[in-house]
């Protein structure tokens, strides 16, 4: 996906059934937050309501996400580290 100029934040979330979760959940697949609005709220925010709405339509028993570069981030806002991320490319 292109960001466009004037995005200052964006998510993409997505709220599915997990056996190691016993129900659905919810996993955070991209989050942006333009450097001129970091500090402002608006990561929280973007969160908080994925998470409402994974809740609330789906109801999701958690929020995962895979990161290394946002820890910091996510722990003030209150997650946990749960596991490592492993990748590999396939081009």
């Amino acid at each position: 996906m292109r960001r466009s100029a004037d995005t200052v934040g964006h998510l993409h979330g997505l709220a599915h059934p997990a056996f190691h979760g016993n129900r659905t959940i919810g996993s955070i697949e991209e989050l942006f937050v333009d450097a001129g609005q970091r500090g402002t709220g608006l990561g929280r925010s973007l969160v908080d309501g994925f998470g409402a709405s994974a809740t609330e339509q789906h109801a999701a028993r958690y929020i995962a996400v895979s990161t290394r570069r946002a820890h910091v981030f996510y722990r003030a806002i209150g997650y946990a580290d749960s596991a490592t991320y492993f990748k590999k490319g396939l081009v």
